[in-house]
């Protein structure tokens, strides 16, 4: 992705707000550094709530872009919930694993958040992923950072 076209997409997050559009553009920027198509990163853009989410977003995707969005999108496909539901799914539970020093892959997320999808299909994702990993903690092979 051209570094224009990505700060256009900085620019139209933004709305107008110069250090939020700085932010944006980081976060683009690392996003797109993970091997993304321009595709993937205008959705990813469009469907994150903010630039703090596009960096973790990137940080869990690392160098394998491409692969860990079919798999998520796979999982998006195959679900009721939208790819906004699921990014921000995934930013509660890195974001309570970073609180625990721990860390997991992105596979083991996007299994977690699937299985909270069956919980309370009436309920904001967000807030079921938040109450199992509080309840029942995450057992996977999450390691200490």
């Amino acid at each position: 992705m051209t570094v224009e076209t990505l700060r256009g997409l900085a620019r139209r997050r933004a709305r107008g707000f110069t250090t939020l559009e700085d932010q944006w553009e980081l976060a683009l920027g690392r996003l797109s550094s993970t091997g993304l198509g321009n595709d993937e990163v205008r959705l990813l853009s469009e469907s994150c709530t903010g630039p703090t989410m596009a960096n973790r977003l990137a940080r869990v995707m690392r160098g394998d872009g491409r692969h860990a969005f079919s798999i998520l999108a796979a999982y998006v496909d195959d679900s009721p919930r939208t790819l906004t539901e699921w990014l921000g799914a995934i930013d509660v539970f890195f974001r309570w694993l970073e609180r625990q020093g721990r860390y997991a892959r992105l596979n083991q997320a996007l299994g977690y958040i699937h299985c909270c999808t069956a919980a309370d299909p009436g309920r904001p994702l967000t807030d079921t992923v938040q109450d199992m990993l509080e309840t029942y903690g995450f057992a996977g092979d999450a390691v200490h950072q």
